[in-house]
């Protein structure tokens, strides 16, 4: 269920004390949490995340901030939830299908997007009025660069890039949207889980270790399954696990690493004083 929360006077929405206090003991949220998000045939895996990450993350009326958002589904779904959506993404065809995907929306819901080709870590430059006041703040880590050549990516997409160059960019990433979100807000880092290799970069180890050098505390790890839920076990073909001694630790973590998930590192910005009146907060966090 869903922590819950309050609003002053002035309408500002609270968080639950365990998300003010600068701390990450959040009692009624477990460490981890699991969101089956592929349960609906009319929607796909991709789909049914965003939409959970904006409901349960985030208050109508809220600004959302999508950083590297892929294509128009999370937009859409910010709006279709009646939150003012700011989103970024560098790479040009994305965001004309996003546009294109958002302006079959109502025309007061098409009025809630806001979509920007521009590289997602100049965010803070950009819309500078937003800084410290987005509800929530979902960024999308793409994969690191393959060891072959594969599609074209534009200049500043961070999937140009690998090992501690990447793992820098994807510091400067977070670091903006530890700038966008408001005190007692939520960051919601998505790491896709379908391509992940062994040997390669740990993208949730990343968004560990460069959000607490912005400041953001730890909430939740959540693994939201892409594959459906049949007869009490994941619709997946799993790789055989090896016999013991049989492989190296690359080749065993491997058949672990399964693409049946994505992960969802969950922060919060520590609230260090009152809001002041018209500042955003997040929702209470997790289910």
């Amino acid at each position: 269920m869903r922590a819950s929360t309050s609003r002053d006077a002035a309408g500002t929405t609270r968080m639950p004390r365990t998300r003010n206090d600068g701390h990450h003991n959040d009692q009624e949220r477990p460490p981890i949490a699991v969101w089956p998000c592929n349960q609906e045939k009319a929607r796909s895996a991709h789909g049914q995340l965003c939409g959970r990450l904006i409901t349960d993350l985030s208050n109508p009326g809220d600004t959302v901030a999508l950083l590297g958002f892929y294509d128009g589904r999370a937009p859409r779904a910010a709006a279709q939830a009646e939150r003012r959506t700011v989103g970024f993404e560098v790479d040009l065809a994305r965001v004309r299908r996003a546009f294109a995907s958002t302006s079959a929306l109502p025309e007061h819901q098409r009025g809630l997007v806001e979509l920007h080709a521009a590289d997602a870590r100049r965010a803070p430059e950009v819309v500078a009025d937003l800084v410290g006041r987005a509800g929530l703040v979902a960024v999308w880590l793409p994969d690191p660069a393959p060891d072959r050549p594969g599609r074209e990516l534009p200049d500043g997409h961070l999937g140009r890039l690998r090992g501690a160059v990447y793992a820098e960019a994807a510091g400067e990433l977070i670091g903006a949207a530890a700038q966008l979100v408001a005190p007692g807000g939520a960051v919601a880092v998505v790491c896709s889980g379908r391509r992940q290799k062994s040997g390669g970069i740990d993208r949730v180890a990343v968004a560990a270790h460069h959000a607490h050098q912005a400041g953001l505390v730890y909430v939740q790890h959540i693994l939201a399954l892409v594959d459906r839920v049949r007869d009490g076990g994941l619709d997946h073909a799993f790789p055989a696990l090896p016999a013991s001694g049989a492989a190296g630790r690359g080749e065993s973590g491997a058949t672990v690493i399964a693409p049946a998930h994505d992960d969802v590192v969950l922060l919060a910005k520590p609230r260090t004083h009152e809001p002041d009146e018209g500042t955003e907060t997040g929702a209470g966090v997790g289910r």
